[in-house]
C-alpha cells in the first residue's frame, strides 16, 4: 500500500476518504507514525501500538469548550440578517457562528453566499475553504472529536423528529465536550446547550453529516 508521512507539518487531507479519516491521520501524527493512504497508522511494534492508543484516547476524550465572543452566537429568533425565511436557515446561522469562532471576528449570516433549497438557504461552504464530511455512527463522533482536538468548531447536521413527532432536521455548532457530552451553540436561540438537549437529536436522532472548516491536521 502507498503511504504518506503523517509527521509533515502542515499536513492536509486531500480527498474525501482522507477527510473522513482525518482523526486517524491526526492520531498518527500525534504518535509520530506514518500512515497508509486511508489514514491508518503504520504500527510496527509495541511502542507504536502504545503511542497510537494514547493519541486516540486523547482525541476521543473530553475537550475544553472553545473560547469565543458571545457576539458570535447567531439566533434565528433574533436578527434575521435580511432573510425572509430566517427560521428555516439554521445551517447558515450555525456556519456563521463556527466561522466567527474560528476566525475570531464577526462573520454574520448575511455575509455568507447561500443557495436556495427546500429547507431555506444553505451556505456555499466551498467559498470559505470548508468541507462536508459524510459518515455515520461512531465514525462521525470520532471526526468531531478530531476537530475539537485541533481547536476547531464543527457544524453538525442532525436528523430526527420535532416537537410534534414529525421528521425534521437541524444544524448546530459543536464547541466542546464535557463528561462525554457534546456542547453546542444552537442557532435556533443562539445559546449553549448539550447536544442531547437538541429537539431533533434527543429522541433517537442521528448526525447525518458535518462540516469541517479546515482539512489540516
Amino acid at each position: 500500500m502507498s503511504s504518506v508521512t503523517a509527521s509533515t507539518t502542515p499536513s492536509y487531507a486531500t480527498t474525501d476518504t482522507q477527510r473522513k479519516n482525518l482523526y486517524r491521520f491526526l492520531a498518527a501524527k500525534m504518535a509520530g507514525l506514518r500512515t497508509y493512504y486511508d489514514g491508518s497508522p503504520i504500527v510496527t511494534n509495541k511502542d507504536d501500538a502504545a503511542a497510537i492508543k494514547k493519541a486516540q484516547e486523547t482525541i476521543h476524550g473530553d475537550h475544553k469548550k472553545l473560547s469565543y465572543n458571545s457576539a458570535y452566537r447567531y439566533s434565528q429568533l433574533g436578527n434575521n440578517y435580511g432573510y425572509t425565511n430566517a427560521l428555516s436557515s439554521c445551517c447558515t446561522y450555525a456556519f456563521a457562528t463556527a466561522l466567527s469562532i474560528k476566525n475570531g471576528r464577526k462573520i454574520t449570516p448575511d455575509q455568507i453566499t447561500t443557495e436556495s433549497s427546500t429547507n431555506g438557504h444553505n451556505p456555499v461552504i466551498s467559498e470559505w475553504g470548508a468541507y462536508t464530511v459524510n459518515t455515520s455512527g461512531s465514525e462521525t463522533l470520532k471526526g468531531i472529536d478530531a476537530q475539537l482536538q485541533l481547536g476547531n468548531p464543527v457544524v453538525i447536521h442532525a436528523y430526527g423528529t420535532d416537537y410534534s413527532g414529525a421528521n425534521s432536521q437541524h444544524w448546530a455548532t459543536v464547541i466542546g465536550k464535557e463528561n462525554g457530552k457534546y456542547i453546542i451553540i444552537d442557532p435556533w436561540d443562539g445559546q449553549e446547550h448539550s447536544l442531547d438537549e437538541m429537539q431533533v437529536y434527543k429522541n433517537n436522532g442521528t448526525i447525518a453529516d458535518y462540516i469541517i472548516l479546515t482539512n489540516e491536521y
